[in-house]
């Protein structure tokens, strides 16, 4: 039980402890919506788990880097978006009315962000689940939810020291954007998607 537990630890270390920067930038990003950034991120890596999960039960398709490297298309157009079109600044009653609308769509801004993040996490556990019993899978993926909920708590309180957070104020939307960006050009380089999809053109 202990090796389990060591070994979930460092998977989680060596998959997802680089994703902390994205972390706090979001929950600065999202300040009104800090709630959705977590259940974004949580979500998201539940959701990245169950694909391992199937992928290691014989889905193909889930082992096709190239393929999931579409996914950092997401980040790339709303880090694109974001630096050539900003973000409307609504007034406080605008705000008000808008929260659930400002809350989903923060939830599915940071979720997209969190899989595209994680689409290179699923070589790991693909391989790593396929070699070990359902229950060690089980207790390891519950590692691995409780690891990802202290990276939240651990950007969170990294987002509210002041002193980041006045630099952020003055470079937030060119910091966030090209780091989106960044995000999704790696995400497509990594996977060997453009490669993929150049050979897929007649």
């Amino acid at each position: 039980m202990f090796s389990l537990l060591l070994r979930s630890l460092l998977v989680s270390i060596a998959t997802s402890v680089d994703e902390l920067p994205v972390l706090f930038l979001l929950y600065h990003h999202e300040c009104r919506q800090k709630h959705a950034v977590t259940a974004a991120y949580l979500f998201g890596s539940l959701l990245l788990i169950l694909l391992a999960a199937l992928g290691s039960a014989g889905l193909s398709f889930l082992g096709n880097q190239a393929l999931l490297g579409l996914m950092g298309l997401i980040p790339l157009y709303l880090g694109l978006g974001m630096l050539l079109r900003g973000e409307d600044e609504d007034n406080e009653l605008q705000n008000a009315l808008q929260a659930g609308q400002r809350w989903n769509r923060s939830f599915i801004r940071v979720l997209a962000i969190s899989l595209a993040m994680g689409m290179d996490d699923l070589g790991v556990y693909i391989p790593l689940f396929s070699t070990q019993p359902w229950s060690a899978t089980l207790r390891m993926a519950a590692v691995l939810l409780l690891t990802a909920a202290f990276y939240c708590l651990a950007a969170l309180k990294l987002s509210s020291i002041q002193a980041f957070s006045e630099f952020l104020e003055k470079y937030e939307r060119h910091l966030v954007g090209s780091l989106f960006i960044l995000i999704g050009l790696w995400v497509l380089y990594q996977a060997g998607t453009l490669p993929w999809l150049a050979g897929k053109l007649p």
